[in-house]
């Protein structure tokens, strides 16, 4: 009698539970058939998909180990009970197993330590997802469309001291391999975002094969970035940086302009409406790049930030130009400087040069400003702007390192000037214009030194590069409010000295 029952059983428990009510197998297989379909169709929450199914496939009861396929999932559970010594899984888009010779033309092996191996009593979960490289949950970084889960169920895996290896074999193309480098990177739930902390990569130019040393477990994957791309742990400190930064630069440019049309309007000079001029560029810039947090949520809002941010950078860019020419023609070029209607004439070029360029674009192809693009040197973080580095780099890069060699020519021909090429005995007057000028000319040096640093690193910038830029540009507006500071003082105490003045006779 029992051997008949034993036989029924054998016979039926296979055939019972068409999706989640049978076997461990086949629920292994219906999660993840529901995972493969969540990825495929619905792409609203993509990690916590992967995360459910990592802990489906955790609960999953095996006797020894079982190769699982459904769709463009390939998983491999392994009983790790009474386990001794290392773990090594191969697998590829196919097939997972232990087993080397089972694995025809492996793309991936994961090396499991005798550490990890002595702490797993239960089930090794390892799995192998394929997504098209424009899914959602690569959010826009370059990769070879690769995740790759190792797990153990009811153990958090975390600072391994023997770390885990994840060998990928490199899909770069030639020209990839010139311009790109693998980055070693895991999946956070919680953010939705690839980081590195914790993984290491190991990987030479030339080599097929990347190796990730982690010391945790979770989902990986190798994304392509620059060769001067950024740790997520530097782009966490940069971010808050950059808000605190942007935040001050504006409050100070705020009061600067508040201050001038309270106060100094009545007895300001065409020098300074030029710099309140570009002290309006400014804030227009800070204002669009703190706004782009929220602006990237929305496509409708995106688009409009983008194009204001653009329009922004370039008047700027502009405006710090203008700052040039109009001190070279005030200290160098000191008589016969007049020109009808001048302010207006600047003006003109400093607001309208910009609205030409982003018009232009407009109406060329106006889906330029309609996605958020991958910020520079980063691999999660997104912004509003220009999603064509072809434009970018001819209008941004470009004219950037136009008005900067500019800038530097007038700034020498400048400081020659005043060193070299005045007389001794010069009018007091004069003497102040020129410390003035002096000054001012140092604060449009320190405008244009942070930017300066993306134009010597040629685009390419290191992350030293980019503390100096992200801490350096607060100072603009910081900067502009302290020299209108200091020149209202200065002229009220000169003032003050002609008033008290003995007459002569």
């Amino acid at each position: 009698m029992k051997f008949t029952i034993m036989i029924l059983m054998t016979l039926v428990l296979p055939m019972e539970g068409h999706c989640c009510n049978g076997n461990g197998n086949n629920q292994a297989k219906c999660h993840m058939q529901k995972a493969s379909h969540a990825l495929n169709c619905n792409q609203d929450r993509p990690a916590a998909t992967i995360k459910n199914l990592e802990t489906e496939l955790e609960n999953t009861i095996i006797c020894n180990q079982v190769p699982l396929k459904e769709d463009n999932l390939t998983a491999f559970l392994y009983n790790a009970h009474n386990h001794v010594g290392n773990l090594t899984i191969y697998a590829n888009d196919v097939m997972a197993s232990s087993n080397t010779s089972s694995v025809v033309n492996t793309s991936v092996q994961v090396f499991l330590p005798v550490e990890l191996m002595a702490k797993a009593n239960s089930t090794v979960v390892f799995c192998l997802i394929s997504l098209s490289t424009d899914h959602k949950v690569w959010n826009g970084s370059a990769n070879d469309g690769h995740l790759i889960g190792v797990s153990v169920s009811n153990i958090t895996v975390s600072i391994l001291k023997s770390p885990v290896i994840i060998s990928v074999r490199s899909s770069l193309s030639e020209m990839q391999k010139r311009n790109f480098v693998p980055k070693c990177t895991f999946l956070n739930y919680s953010t939705s975002v690839f980081e590195d902390s914790g993984c290491s990569t190991i990987w030479k130019a030339g080599e097929d094969w990347v190796n990730c040393s982690c010391d945790h477990l979770t989902y990986f994957a190798v994304l392509m970035t620059s060769p001067n791309s950024v740790s997520s742990k530097d782009t966490k400190i940069l971010s808050y940086i950059t808000l605190v930064g942007c935040s001050l630069s504006l409050f100070f440019l705020l009061v600067t302009i508040l201050l001038y049309f309270i106060k100094w309007r009545v007895l300001a000079d065409q020098s300074q409406k030029v710099h309140i001029s570009l002290a309006v560029a400014l804030i227009l810039l800070n204002v669009n790049f703190l706004l782009n947090d929220v602006a990237v949520l929305v496509p409708a809002i995106c688009t409009y930030t983008a194009v204001l941010l653009h329009y922004s950078v370039m008047a700027t860019f502009t405006w710090m130009a203008i700052e040039g020419f109009h001190l070279y023609l005030l200290l160098v070029r000191v008589f016969n400087i007049y020109i009808r209607r001048y302010l207006l004439k600047l003006s003109l070029v400093g607001w309208g040069f910009p609205a030409i360029v982003v018009t232009v674009i407009l109406l060329t192809d106006k889906m330029l400003y309609m996605t958020p693009s991958p910020a520079e040197n980063s691999t999660s973080n997104l912004i509003c702007y220009i999603s064509s580095g072809v434009v970018h780099n001819v209008t941004i890069l470009g004219f950037f390192c136009l008005v900067f060699i500019f800038n530097m020519v007038m700034f020498l021909v400048v400081v020659w000037n005043v060193c070299f090429q005045q007389p001794v005995n010069q009018d007091k007057n004069l003497r102040h214009k020129a410390k003035d000028t002096v000054l001012v000319l140092g604060i449009s040096c320190l405008l244009g030194i942070s930017w300066g640093v993306i134009f010597f690193s040629m685009g390419q910038v290191p992350t030293p590069g980019l503390y100096v830029f992200c801490i350096l540009n607060p100072l603009q507006g910081f900067s502009l409010f302290i020299w209108f500071c200091i020149s209202k003082s200065r002229r009220s105490k000169d003032k003050h000295s002609v008033d008290t003045q003995p007459s002569s006779t």
